[in-house]
């Protein structure tokens, strides 16, 4: 990956794997059909509406904000055509990194203005170089405190996440992503002293760490607990991400996070899911012992005693988004015992679960195919990313000199991280 991209620079947007994503995402999703456009219509003209008198107030009540609005632009830009490119390009490349929208449901009249912003201005960002997709990212700003002041008011307004909720936190963690792949200072600070805080507050209150399917469970309920299963589950991932690129403290504790893991993604973006789908995920499920209930389980299993070797452990179980979700766990462990300076008495046994870890991705990919691996998205540089946390451990614990990523705190740029990666000492 690039020095200043969270997605590999490498993405091919003529490659088969992605045209054959695009293609599955067009006949799934409701905002890429002639009825869906009619709903894209309207969502259009409510976002312009909304961000046009919200750079109206802000303008005025706070000095620091210093963007600028063009009326004119924005309906050139953000029309209903656009929303639609940057919606297919946004489900092309990007939802399997950040797998959390619900296809079958996004563009129906319940979806919400801030979730569809969000997704276009993540496909402009993904998006070759037009003029179009340029002046889109001219309105990221706007639209991040437009989400975020949505996410305050959902906050404020009750304690049961409907879809609204849930999907104006999606929108806030896409807008959050969005602003990492900039080369932007200013708004990673901002990321990591206001909005993920603001988020993981929003997960906390609307009790999504404790999410479980019910074996009772109808399809509507199924879906939307695992709607606030993959909205916790994804925030908490971009929580320790950051957590390790910037050197910074994690927000989230991995006691905490005690909900589900992800059902298959095949399964939750299913078109026209069935209750008998469900049904053979719950068996799948049941059969799968304590160690994969949780993220917590799981983490707790890699880092404790006594363990059986993987020979005992369920191999065909583990999903490869949930070794991803370990992995950066486990990252969070190692960032945190090095700030807190307790790496000489942490390191042995993040090492061993880091080499328990490594065996159970090695086990795990070994039994996908290259195109399996490549739908993986972002797990599929898991093994990349272990060898990192590996590194950390052994320089942090090592008596030398600190290399400057591990030196300070809370960096604002990846280079620091970058240099500490090809650093060869």
């Amino acid at each position: 990956m690039s020095n200043d991209q969270i997605f590999p620079h490498d993405l091919d947007h003529n490659d088969e794997t992605w045209i054959v994503a695009e293609s599955a995402s067009r006949e799934v999703v409701p905002a890429l059909t002639d009825t869906g456009f009619v709903t894209l219509a309207l969502l259009s003209k409510l976002i312009i509406r909304d961000l046009y008198a919200l750079h109206s107030v802000i303008s005025v009540a706070d000095p620091s904000y210093n963007q600028t609005f063009d009326l004119d632009i924005a309906q050139s830009v953000l029309t209903p055509h656009n929303l639609k490119r940057f919606t297919t390009t946004y489900f092309r490349l990007a939802h399997l990194y950040i797998p959390v929208v619900h296809m079958p449901s996004f563009g129906t009249d319940e979806t919400s203005s801030s979730l569809a912003l969000a997704v276009a201005l993540f496909g402009a960002a993904m998006s070759p170089p037009s003029d179009d997709a340029l002046s889109a990212k001219g309105f990221l700003r706007l639209a991040e405190e437009y989400i975020f002041r949505n996410l305050a008011g959902a906050v404020r307004g009750g304690s049961v996440p409907e879809r609204q909720e849930l999907e104006v936190m999606q929108a806030a963690l896409l807008v959050l992503n969005v602003h990492f792949l900039m080369n932007d200072t200013e708004a990673r600070r901002r990321n990591r002293t206001r909005r993920l805080p603001a988020l993981v507050l929003a997960v906390r209150h609307f009790g999504l760490y404790q999410t479980r399917h019910s074996p009772e469970a109808s399809l509507s309920q199924f879906v939307r607990n695992e709607h606030r299963i993959r909205t916790a589950t994804w925030i908490t991932l971009a929580d320790w991400h950051q957590s390790v690129m910037f050197n910074a403290l994690p927000v989230t504790a991995i006691s905490e996070v005690q909900c589900d893991l992800p059902c298959p993604r095949k399964l939750w973006d299913k078109k026209d899911a069935t209750i008998e789908d469900v049904e053979v995920y719950r068996q799948q499920k049941q059969r799968s012992p304590r160690c994969l209930e949780s993220l917590k389980d799981l983490v707790e299993t890699l880092m404790g005693e006594p363990w059986d070797g993987i020979d005992s452990f369920p191999v065909n179980a583990i999903t490869m988004s949930g070794l991803e979700l370990a992995i950066f766990a486990i990252s969070s462990i190692a960032t945190s015992a090095h700030l807190m300076s307790l790496m000489p008495t942490s390191a042995p046994g993040l090492l061993r679960a880091i080499s328990r870890w490594r065996e159970l991705w090695e086990a795990v990919a070994a039994q996908r195919d290259h195109e399996t691996l490549q739908m993986t998205a972002m797990a599929r540089y898991c093994g990349e990313f272990c060898c990192l946390v590996q590194k950390i451990v052994e320089a942090s614990g090592s008596g030398k000199d600190l290399p400057p990523y591990l030196e300070a705190a809370a960096h604002d740029s990846v280079a620091e991280i970058h240099s500490f990666i090809f650093d060869s000492s």
